[in-house]
């Protein structure tokens, strides 16, 4: 189950699974384009911040006879562009409930799937490089994705004894509409990619890999881990 799953990251990773064989659940409030239902791939219109609708969600993969054994929590918003000082409580808490409230909530419900169904699944958040450095204007992701990463470790400690696994992708700078304006920007993708060792944004195939890695038993011994994946933009140096 990917959430998010519409375009950008989370249509890469869906498809990526799909590849690789997965019978993949399509979650997203929009629908993909040009997605093609499949004995193997199935979209559900959900809003992860609706608690009736991640009930709905987890209903109807169990009606098809499926049970959960991975859980992609890629979903999330942005609302960006003001100052902490000038940072409205509405914004904050739409983004909490949809970028790490929605987040644990929906890895609940899967992990209490998966403990019942004796399952050794995985789960893995998509957070951010955001999570590690302070960013201006956009206060309520920065914290919502270093709330993930911390999260991603909790929900580890505690799901190991059931044997499931849980881990994060945090992404650099990857090419989807979250991040147009800035690649829009000269300046902005210049002053960006300066930093970066591969000289270019990502695209969201370059998730794919670490996603069918953490996905599959090849990762069968990591677990609490965070993948980042941004061109090596937080390892350089000056």
């Amino acid at each position: 189950m990917v959430t998010g799953a519409a375009r950008g990251n989370g249509r890469a990773i869906a498809d990526g699974l799909f590849l690789a064989g997965a019978t993949v659940y399509y979650l997203d409030i929009i629908a993909p384009e040009s997605f093609k239902k499949s004995a193997r791939s199935t979209f559900i219109k959900a809003d992860i911040a609706n608690d009736k609708d991640l009930d709905k969600v987890i209903k109807a993969i169990k009606n098809d006879g499926h049970s959960i054994d991975i859980l992609f929590n890629n979903a999330g918003i942005t609302i960006g562009g003001i100052s902490s000082e000038k940072y409205s409580k509405k914004d904050w808490d739409k983004t909490m409930a949809v970028d790490l409230t929605a987040q644990f909530q929906l890895a609940q419900l899967v992990a209490n799937e998966m403990i019942r169904s004796k399952i050794a699944g995985s789960i893995i958040n998509i957070t951010s490089i955001s999570a590690r450095f302070g960013y201006s204007d956009n206060p309520a992701y920065m914290a919502a994705k270093g709330g993930l990463v911390s999260l991603t470790r909790a929900l580890a400690k505690d799901f190991a004894k059931y044997n499931i696994r849980v881990n994060c992708i945090s992404p650099g700078y990857i090419r989807t509409n979250m991040t147009a304006k800035g690649y829009a920007d000269p300046d902005a993708r210049a002053a960006r990619l300066e930093r970066a060792m591969i000289k270019r944004y990502g695209e969201p195939d370059d998730l794919v890999g670490a996603s069918i890695l953490l996905a599959s038993k090849a990762s069968s011994y990591i677990t609490g881990a965070e993948f980042v994946i941004d061109g090596g933009w937080s390892a350089s140096g000056f």
